[in-house]
């Protein structure tokens, strides 16, 4: 393998990891929105009263 092309690779997985923590995060906060208006509960302001 070129030596040139280690180091490309070694500077592209950092990107890759960030990417990664990103697309984790993303898919637990809508996780836990979901829980939250399944049990009909807000983030935040007033709570809706049920009709």
């Amino acid at each position: 393998m070129d030596p040139s092309l280690r180091v490309k690779i070694a500077s592209f997985r950092p990107l890759l990891n960030d990417a990664q923590g990103f697309a984790t995060a993303i898919l637990l906060i809508g996780l836990g929105l979901a829980m939250l208006r399944s049990a009909q509960l807000l983030t935040a302001g007033i709570p809706a009263w049920p009709s």
